[in-house]
């Protein structure tokens, strides 16, 4: 009963990569957030797309983290959210890039709940 139980909180490090740098990705995915977040309530277009402009390079570094973990499902997740970003550092308006922002907020949120349901997937 013991060795099973083992078995299945195993079972998502088990489809990892070894040595992949899970770890690092994650810490991107931590940066990348609080960025998301300030870019709607910065003070000007230029402020939001910066903040667009670094949480979308932050994502792209866990995309790619995720993408040689052998997790495909999060690393497609992970990029949805950096193209999003990326639409918001070219916004046209501050409305437009903050709705954007915070549809990768989003996205990102929900790539971390599939972190912590399925772990790398």
């Amino acid at each position: 009963m013991i060795a099973l139980l083992l078995l299945l909180l195993a079972a998502p490090a088990a489809a990892q990569a070894p040595g992949c740098g899970f770890g690092l990705g994650l810490e991107a995915l931590r940066a990348a957030e609080p960025r998301l977040a300030a870019g709607p309530r910065a003070e000007s277009l230029t402020t939001a797309r910066n903040q667009a402009a670094a949480a979308a390079s932050q994502l792209t570094a866990a995309e790619t983290r995720f993408a040689e973990c052998r997790c495909p499902r999060l690393a497609e997740q992970v990029g949805e959210a950096r193209q999003v970003a990326e639409l918001a550092a070219t916004a046209a308006s501050f409305d437009r890039a903050a709705m954007l922002l915070d549809r990768a907020g989003q996205v990102l949120g929900e790539a971390r709940q599939r972190i912590g349901r399925q772990g790398c997937s």
